[in-house]
Formats: C-alpha cells, sequence, structure tokens
C-alpha cells in the first residue's frame, strides 16, 4: 500500500522474476519508509533428509585459512557460522545437510577441514550476542574475505562477535558498559576492516540512540532521499526512522 493509497504489487510467484526494478526488495530495505506491505509470498523449500553440525576451536590467526578452504570446498556447507568472545580463538560451527549417504560423506571432510568434532547445533546460531533491549549491538556486513579482519578487530577491541561467515553477516557487542564516543570508534573500526561493508548500530540504550551516529556513512544517502521523494513526497510513512532522517 503506497502512502496515496494506491495498491502496487511487485515480483511474481516464479523462481526467477528479473524484468525491470526490484520493487520488492526496495520495498523490504526500506523500513517502511516507502509503502506498507500487506501482502508477501515466500519461496520455500523441503526440510533436508538429513543434517550435521561440525564444530571446532581455533586460533584467529588460523582463521583466513580454514575460512577460504570452507568457502572453496566442494561439499557446499549450508552454513559457516563464527564466534569470538577471547582475545585467542574463535569457534567455527558448520551445517552439512542433503541425503544420509551424502551428509556422511561430506561430514568426515569437513571435519578434518576444521579440525572439528560432530556436535548438537551450538546454542548460540540464529541469536545475537547481547540480550535485545539491554545492550549494544552492531550489525556488520563485510566481504567474506574481509570477515577474518573483522573478528580479529572485535578480539583487539575486547567485543564479542558471531554471525555467519559464510554470508559476510555479523553481531557485534561490547562485553561491557561502553560510552558513546567507544561506540562511534568501534564502528568506525569495523568499516574500515569490513572492506565496503557496513556498519550499523543495531541496539543500544535509549539515551544513547541520539548521541551516536546509527547508521553511518551512506553514500547514496542524495538518491534515496529522491526516491522518498517520489513514493511518499508529504511523508506521511514512518518519518524519521530511516537513515538521514528519511
Amino acid at each position: 500500500m503506497l502512502a496515496d493509497g494506491t495498491v502496487a504489487h511487485a515480483g511474481g510467484k516464479v523462481v526467477k522474476n528479473v524484468a525491470g526494478y526490484d520493487l520488492g526488495k526496495l520495498m523490504v530495505g526500506s523500513y517502511g519508509t516507502l509503502a506498507i506491505v500487506t501482502e508477501a509470498t515466500f519461496r520455500l523449500h523441503p526440510v533436508p533428509q538429513a543434517s550435521e553440525w561440525v564444530v571446532g576451536q581455533h586460533p584467529i590467526a588460523e582463521l583466513p585459512h580454514i575460512l577460504n578452504d570452507l568457502l572453496h570446498s566442494q561439499d557446499a556447507p549450508s552454513a559457516v557460522e563464527i564466534r569470538c568472545e577471547t582475545a585467542d580463538s574463535v569457534v567455527l560451527a558448520v551445517l552439512i545437510e542433503g541425503t544420509e549417504g551424502g551428509v556422511s560423506a561430506r561430514s568426515g571432510r569437513i571435519r578434518a577441514t576444521v579440525a572439528g568434532e560432530k556436535a548438537p547445533a551450538p546454542g548460540w546460531t540464529g541469536t545475537y550476542p547481547w540480550a535485545v533491549g539491554e545492550g549494544i549491538g552492531l550489525k556488520i556486513t563485510a566481504q567474506l574475505s574481509a570477515v577474518p579482519s573483522v573478528v580479529a578487530a572485535a578480539a583487539e577491541l575486547g567485543w564479542t562477535i558471531q554471525g555467519s561467515a559464510g554470508a559476510g553477516v555479523l553481531y557485534a557487542s561490547a562485553s561491557g558498559a561502553a560510552e558513546p564516543d567507544d561506540v562511534e570508534a568501534t564502528a568506525a573500526r569495523f568499516r574500515e576492516v569490513a572492506l565496503g561493508g557496513s556498519v550499523i548500530v543495531l541496539d543500544a540504550p535509549k539515551e544513547m540512540r541520539g548521541q551516536v551516529d546509527v547508521w553511518g556513512p551512506i553514500p547514496a544517502i542524495d538518491i534515496m532521499r529522491r526516491v522518498k521523494q517520489q513514493f511518499d513526497p508529504e511523508n506521511h510513512l514512518a518519518p524519521g526512522r530511516f537513515v538521514g532522517g528519511i
């Protein structure tokens, strides 16, 4: 539903739909500032016949080599998750899915690659490394090759970090209390090593949110403002919620 009441549709119920501008992604990424999503169609996949987690722990210095081997492996892990809460080591959790026979064979090779063991799914996967609403949390997107540098920076700064090394999406939290200047400096450091990625303050105490740059530098802010003007010229939808006061 657009700001003027128009009901619009984007995309289609097919696997590939690339004709024209991708309005679906634009709307989903606008945080409600361009339209209200009233209906969505999702593509689902069947639950795999078998799955297995392989978990190992390594010195941070070994992470670049191990991730390179995993991400270029023909064994195609479904997830490569990491967690680092010390200055010395990082936990690596790899998910393999597929048929019973296929998972068994691939798991053996993955165990050799990460020097790990079969284990239950770690409790931290799919969570944030902080209690939502009670801490300071950053969302970091980075090139896959930059993930080890982001993890090393978190260890250096004393922040806990975890997330998907296979997708380049990580979440970091302060191990203790942090001042606004500390959060700004930490975000700047992560932006420096993320190689073109982004860092946003996803969660922080209410009193801090007005004191830190939540979104960071936005090179396309002028274009985003023009898009907002086209879709919502009277600024009715979620005013001020998005970057640059959009």
